[in-house]
């Protein structure tokens, strides 16, 4: 038995750009629409997770720049 591994490359490579193609001309509606109910939750569940960490990390940000102003302020107030 011999592998014809340029021609399963080949394959594959085909294969993936016929995917990207669709990718590309449909919408994210569209591509959720044909997954599973399990595979669309998992998807909108991280993606929601991401949107939380997101949410925390600029949050935590706008902390930390409220905190380093209220630092200056100190020191100014200190040295007057």
């Amino acid at each position: 038995m011999q592998i014809n591994i340029d021609g399963n490359y080949s394959r594959a490579a085909e294969v993936l750009q016929r995917g990207m193609n669709l990718i590309r001309g449909t919408t994210l509606d569209e591509i959720l629409d044909e997954l599973s109910q399990e595979m669309q939750d998992v998807i909108i569940k991280h993606m929601m997770d991401k949107a939380d960490d997101l949410i925390r990390e600029e949050e935590e940000e706008r902390e930390e720049e409220r905190r380093e102003q209220e630092q200056q302020f100190i020191g100014l107030a200190a040295n007057q």
